[in-house]
């Protein structure tokens, strides 16, 4: 029997209600689980229990009220009210421990970054005087920008927190940096080389911050430094500066010390295949070039190559810049080494192929070598360079000026103008095409179209020759952005001079200055020969304005193109003193 001052432990945790503990009996009677010792009831007393109401009037109460609440079993069951542990479980509370992932709020931790932020640890190289010193090629991982903070804006060429590495960088060698931001949230990185921790003489010797937020930044440094008795390459020590463009974190540096190219001076020129296949190289890897050569800038890098050309044929070698971000390239041509400069070539923009023709007039074979550089020290990256031998169609020789007097087709007093294209006077064929019309651009130059109309584009910025890219079949004695007299105006004009089968056809440019020089004066022609199939360019006067060897073509094309814009003879693009007043050129077919 149960004793009704000690319930069973279930019970007494939930504390059922008196109604329900007055049914507990008859359910239990119903179900079996009644005492042990109780005796059962008859088989017939069962049926007459459930036949008729009761047999005294005590009974009916048990039956009337049991039997109604004998579905109460289901609510008796402590399967369900047991549930009730769910509201003493603290476990649903313990769950606090699912709270105590406050400890992954502890990543509060990573708020206490907040700790780098106030830095309790400022890093020693945040002091410029205190650079980390690199020996050779190296790895640094999780470096801290943030730990930056306090350290003098006027280390460096800006403003800004930055930490400072020291290396040595061998003669004649150079070192790729990168710096590869981590962590999140992504941050921009801005790395540079210094040469000295001081705001005085040259400071920030080179600066890259090209790539986005989260992307590695990439800076090449050359060592073009030599002794100022030798003339011998030297080591430099440098100093790698950190930065970041807003707010900064962690980051990877590496920095690879490589050794100059075999081919980085121009008595190592490297043979350049002329079959059609491709040379791939990394410019960083290039020697100094040493000296202006005809305007281009000392000290970057330059890797040299030859290739040997017959008589009465020209070298065509095309330089392609390859990765990110771009540069700008630049050609030249030598006729001997350590470094006489022939020609030069970079008129185009960041990323664009520059194409340069480096003829052989002799009457023998001849090694003609080129060098592959950039228009600036940085950003440098790779190129592709390629090569091919092809018959000169033209002799090109220098000539006095001999400026003949022709009419004006149009007076000018703004820039860009161009004239329609008309028909010209007898047949002619430029490079062994022929063609029927021209049209003439204010900036120094004519175009030879098939057809006798239509327009020419002014194209104010000049660009190597020969190239795919319009304008095509240009004859081009001074390309470049002219402008007219201030006050007075300039001329184009253009006119047949002589009598058939002898004639010649002249343009000239009569009285123009510079958009970068309005103050020069230039006067000179381009003529076109009948019997001949000549082409030869005059230099009636260059007058200097207020800027130097700009009258000279520092910046401006000289030279003749197929209207394809597959051959062509270059003169000179963007090469001071190529040109002299009173002087010109003769190209004559073979």
């Amino acid at each position: 029997m149960l004793d009704p001052s000690h319930p069973p432990m279930a019970f007494r945790r939930t504390h059922l209600a008196p109604s329900l503990l007055l049914a507990l009996p008859v359910a239990f009677a119903l179900s079996g689980c009644g005492d042990a010792t109780s005796p059962s009831p008859p088989p017939d007393a069962a049926a007459q229990d459930l036949d008729t109401p009761a047999a005294t009037p005590d009974e009916p109460a048990v039956v009337d009220t049991a039997a109604p609440d004998v579905p109460v079993a289901p609510d008796v069951p402590p399967p369900r009210d047991v549930p009730v542990p769910p509201d003493v479980p603290s476990p649903p509370d313990v769950p606090a421990a699912t709270d105590v992932p406050v400890a992954t709020d502890v990543p509060v931790a990573t708020d206490v970054p907040v700790a780098t932020d106030v830095p309790v640890a400022t890093a020693p190289n945040a002091d410029c005087a205190m650079a980390t010193a690199l020996s050779g090629t190296t790895h640094l991982s999780a470096e801290d920008l943030r730990r930056a903070l306090g350290s003098p804006a006027s280390a460096s060429c800006g403003a800004g927190n930055r930490l400072f590495y020291a290396i040595t960088v061998p003669p004649a060698s150079s070192i790729l940096v990168t710096v590869t931001p981590t962590g999140a949230p992504a941050w921009d990185p801005y790395v540079r080389v210094l040469d000295a921790c001081r705001d005085s003489l040259p400071l920030c010797s080179r600066v890259a911050s090209y790539a986005a937020a989260g992307a590695p930044e990439h800076l090449r440094y050359v060592n073009s430094y030599s002794s100022g008795m030798t003339g011998l390459p030297i080591a430099h020590d440098v100093l790698i500066d950190v930065a970041a463009q807003g707010p900064a974190g962690t980051f990877d540096l590496d920095v690879r010390v490589d050794p100059p190219a075999p081919n980085a001076t121009c008595d190592g020129a490297l043979p350049l295949p002329t079959d059609g296949s491709t040379v791939h190289a990394d410019l960083g890897r290039g020697g100094s070039t040493g000296s202006l050569c005809l305007g281009g800038l000392t000290g970057v890098p330059t890797l040299y190559y030859e290739a040997t050309v017959p008589p009465g044929s020209e070298l065509i070698a095309t330089m392609t810049p390859t990765g990110a971000p771009p540069y700008g390239a630049e050609l030249f041509s030598y006729t001997t080494c350590p470094g006489t400069c022939r020609a030069r070539v970079h008129t185009g923009s960041d990323g664009a192929p520059e194409a340069i023709v480096v003829p052989n007039d002799g009457p023998t074979a001849q090694t003609l070598r080129i060098g592959a550089s950039a228009t600036a020290s940085t950003p440098l990256g790779t190129f592709d360079l390629t090569g091919r031998v092809a018959p000169q169609f033209y002799v090109t020789s220098s000539i006095s000026a001999s400026c003949e007097t022709v009419p004006s087709v149009g007076h000018y007093s703004t820039v860009n103008n161009v004239t329609p294209v008309r028909a010209l006077p007898f047949a002619f064929a430029l490079f062994g095409d022929a063609v029927a019309g021209y049209g003439l651009s204010a900036n120094g130059f004519m175009q030879l179209v098939a057809g006798t109309s239509g327009t020419v584009a002014p194209t104010p910025i000049n660009r190597a020759i020969p190239l795919a890219e319009a304008p095509n079949g240009v004859v081009a004695p001074f390309w470049d952005a002219l402008a007219p007299r201030p006050t007075f105006g300039s001329d184009l004009r253009a006119g047949v001079v002589g009598t058939a089968p002898a004639r010649r056809f002249v343009v000239e440019w009569s009285d123009w200055g510079l958009v970068e020089d309005p103050t020069a004066r230039l006067r000179f022609q381009a003529k076109l020969f009948e019997a001949t199939q000549v082409i030869e360019l005059h230099y009636c006067s260059l007058a200097m304005g207020t800027m130097t060897d700009l009258q000279t073509a520092r910046h401006a094309t000289v030279g003749v193109e197929n209207a394809a814009g597959t051959r062509a003879v270059l003169i000179g693009a963007n090469n001071r003193r190529v040109i002299t007043s009173g002087g010109g050129f003769r190209l004559t077919p073979r």
